[in-house]
């Protein structure tokens, strides 16, 4: 009987390739075999929701054995790396969210280019429907960096289509901590990504002597690409071996207060340096977690990133559909954790928080139950209508089935905000997002404030920003006040 079973299982296991990998970047570790399924990754890298694209080399074939066996000698290497670290990156969202993610563009398939051109840069576009990889010789690491090489690089651009498909509108903000959360987003992409691979578990245990407190390969992101950039800069007070660490003193104060840029040691209003007040707690999760795991090896470690990684998706859902405030995201995992795990870590997540200065006070929601479940936006309406505060005007867009049975409604409004300064007008949003169980009960309920002193702060830092980087926006039409009207596009360049 035994025997029997086991070739049942065998036989019902989906057909796998051989890949070779960084397990998360060649600075941190050896090339490791891993696998993914055939039906995902095809014979030419092609497969229904990530696809690789190269204008600079042919793209690999399977071998006989439908393999992909490619060493970092080749060319091809560089492909493989980037589809596997982007569908892994895929396949644990879907994992967390248990169903199927949408991208934010029509297509099905994320492009996926290892090899865009020359350049210290890697970014994400909506409307090129892709991840874009570039590469630059470093002499101080006497090679040439290729960023699609690097797992951390690739999962955090995913992280930022991954997140595009989730909740579009944050791509049209120009507010500051709504582009700094897609930035952190990504971050901790990489992070699950890291640790769902038990080799990098261990090694993160050895490299910290399991407390996390300790700099590790975790805690620091995109070490070759980071080292690189850094050393770039000729400030050798600057010369640190990685891009970003989540073991940062930064925590929470209002964006809207800071610099709009300034040194990487001093926090700032620019994106990437205000995502390290999120990916810091994130990181205090992780860690809070583990601590609370029985044995404390690589095993907990991986199930402390999948518990972590279930509640991030869940309270990103949940949050606002208009704009990301790290409060309420903050707030919505620790009611997904009362949700999925009957609050079991909510002292930890709350720990972790107040590390950053992140507050993640729980509101108390109407105790309501809807008559019949919605299909659609249209049947969404009304409980739109009977939620949202009196006179807010919001607009149901779309109604969200969760893999965990929940139901989520999403709302907004949108009004042209005229900023004087510039000469320009924009659209600024406000939502609401409703979740509800499966029997029609409300859960959590959370909508926006007026935000236009945010998008006006935003908007200056882009203007400001033209004369030494792209732009990240386009002139849609000119209104009758004699403004622009000016559109924010969903691009997100390192």
């Amino acid at each position: 009987m035994s025997s029997y079973t086991a070739q049942v299982k065998i036989s019902n296991a989906p057909p796998m390739a051989r890949v070779y990998t960084y397990a998360q970047d060649s600075q941190v570790g050896p090339l490791v075999e891993d696998s993914v399924e055939v039906s995902k990754i095809g014979r030419r890298l092609e497969g229904p929701r990530v696809g690789i694209w190269d204008q600079e080399v042919m793209k690999a074939s399977a071998d006989s054995n439908g393999d992909f066996l490619i060493k970092p000698d080749r060319r091809q290497f560089d492909q493989v790396q980037a589809f596997v670290s982007s569908q892994k990156t895929l396949d644990l969202f879907e994992a967390y969210a248990q169903r199927s993610l949408p991208w934010a563009f029509d297509n099905e398939t994320l492009g996926v280019g290892p090899h865009a051109g020359e350049g210290v840069n890697a970014y994400y576009q909506r409307f090129a429907e892709s991840v874009s990889f570039y590469y630059f010789d470093s002499k101080a690491l006497g090679k040439q960096v290729q960023t699609a090489q690097s797992a951390d690089v690739v999962s955090h651009e995913t992280g930022h289509a991954i997140l595009d498909g989730l909740k579009p509108e944050y791509g049209h903000t120009f507010e500051r901590e709504t582009k700094a959360f897609h930035e952190a987003f990504g971050d901790c992409a990489a992070m699950l990504l890291t640790l769902s691979r038990p080799v990098n578990c261990q090694h993160i245990l050895d490299q910290s002597g399991g407390d996390l407190s300790h700099e590790n390969c975790l805690s620091r992101l995109g070490e070759e690409f980071g080292t690189a950039v850094r050393r770039l800069n000729n400030n050798p007070a600057d010369d640190r071996d990685y891009l970003r660490t989540h073991l940062n003193p930064f925590t929470y104060v209002d964006p809207n207060t800071l610099p709009s840029d300034g040194p990487r040691d001093e926090l700032s209003g620019e994106s990437h340096s205000f995502c390290q007040v999120w990916s810091r707690a994130f990181y205090q999760a992780v860690a809070g977690i583990f601590a609370q795991q029985p044995g404390r090896d690589a095993a907990d470690l991986q199930r402390s990133g999948e518990i972590v990684g279930h509640l991030f998706t869940l309270g990103t859902q949940m949050a606002s559909p208009a704009r990301a405030r790290y409060a309420q995201v903050a707030s919505a995992m620790v009611r997904a954790d009362r949700l999925l795990y009957d609050g079991q870590h909510s002292q930890a997540l709350q720990q972790a928080f107040a590390s950053a200065n992140i507050a993640c006070d729980l509101e108390e929601v109407p105790d309501f139950t809807w008559q019949q479940r919605p299909t659609n936006a249209s049947e969404a309406q009304t409980l739109v209508d009977q939620l949202a505060p009196q006179g807010s005007g919001f607009v149901a867009q779309r109604v969200i089935q969760d893999g965990h049975g929940f139901t989520l409604v999403d709302g907004l409004r949108k009004e042209t905000l005229r900023h004087q300064q510039h000469g320009v007008s924009s659209e600024v949003a406000e939502g609401i997002t409703l979740t509800f169980d499966g029997n029609g009960r409300l859960l959590h309920r959370v909508y926006d404030q007026p935000s236009q002193d945010s998008e006006r702060v935003g908007l200056g830092d882009e203007l400001r920003r033209l004369p030494n980087g792209p732009a990240s926006w386009q002139a849609v039409r000119n209104l009758a006040d004699g403004t622009l009207l000016v559109a924010r596009l969903p691009v997100f360049v390192d």
